[in-house]
């Protein structure tokens, strides 16, 4: 009988009782906290030698408090009858993921599309990001990632958390069964630089990523919100790896939002879409833009 195949980082639940278990597989997370009624709420985080702990708030005025949220049809939430769960797929645990919102100089955020060869969510748009490393810092792990799935390289630059995401493939059930299950960190980075000057930077890994595109802010204000302040861009630009070279295109922005906004029946073949994970980080993201301007606000 094999062993389970525990992550090399783990995720660790924690009540204020100082209960401590390890994630397993298969188990929401979000249930454990008692957020399933309304499908997120807050939590701590801390990083050890070993992996995360996911912990309940000492009080609700926490500065360090961070989001924690589900979709609505979280597999691992809704499944019944989870002993027709394989072994196998048991052992696999919960994996840790990082991911990083790119926030360009003129307010643009990067997301790439997921080539169509991987395991799980091909061909989606989503942050660059991926696992972390034992011993690896938050930081490190999503500048890595970035370097490697982009080639965009940044120094000097501090983050910050924008939210955590319990992520199941397939995201439905009926779908199929849950195969992988990863709580993601979301953070966002800003560099000095705009989406112009980084998009002569970007050299994509066709293994891991076949585009990328910039969002404008008026753009995630739209998704996120259902509304924006400024008027759209028609048009949006697409770097896509082809024949070992990066081409750019231009495409319509209408059809571009009901792409990769999901449509009622979607299912986890399709591809150009968001992601509700990247939905999520977008919207906290909003929310952070939005308090930073408040907070200017009340300093003049």
């Amino acid at each position: 009988m094999s062993s389970p195949r525990i992550p090399r980082v783990q995720v660790y639940l924690e009540k204020a009782s100082n209960q401590r278990i390890l994630a397993k597989f298969g188990e929401c997370i979000v249930k454990f906290f008692g957020f399933a009624d309304k499908g997120s709420g807050y939590v701590g985080l801390t990083q050890e030698k070993d992996g995360f702990v996911v912990h309940e708030l000492n009080s609700f005025d926490d500065t360090n408090a961070i989001l924690l949220r589900h979709a609505s049809e979280c597999p691992v939430y809704t499944m019944t009858n989870k002993a027709t769960l394989s072994q196998e797929t048991k052992d696999k645990g919960v994996g840790i993921g990082v991911a990083v919102l790119l926030a360009s100089l003129d307010q643009c955020v990067l997301v790439t599309r997921r080539a169509p060869h991987m395991r799980t969510f091909p061909g989606v748009w989503v942050p660059p990001g991926g696992h972390v490393e034992p011993g690896e810092t938050l930081l490190a792990a999503g500048l890595r990632e970035l370097k490697e799935e982009t080639g965009l390289e940044l120094k000097d630059t501090g983050y910050h958390l924008l939210g955590l995401w319990e992520s199941v493939y397939p995201h439905k059930l009926e779908f199929g069964h849950p195969l992988r299950q990863h709580l993601v960190i979301y953070l966002v980075l800003t560099s000095n630089l705009s989406s112009r000057e980084l998009t002569e930077q970007i050299k994509l890994e066709p293994e891991e990523t076949d585009a990328a595109m910039w969002l404008p802010f008026s753009f995630v204000e739209k998704l996120s919100t259902g509304h924006s302040v400024e008027e759209i861009p028609k048009q949006l630009s697409v770097l896509q790896h082809v024949g070992g070279k990066n081409e750019q295109y231009s495409v319509e922005t209408a059809p571009i939002v009901e792409a990769i906004a999901p449509p009622p029946d979607s299912s986890f073949l399709d591809i150009e879409r968001l992601t509700w994970g990247t939905r999520f980080a977008l919207q906290q993201w909003m929310k952070w833009n939005q308090n930073k301007t408040n907070e200017y606000g009340s300093k003049l």
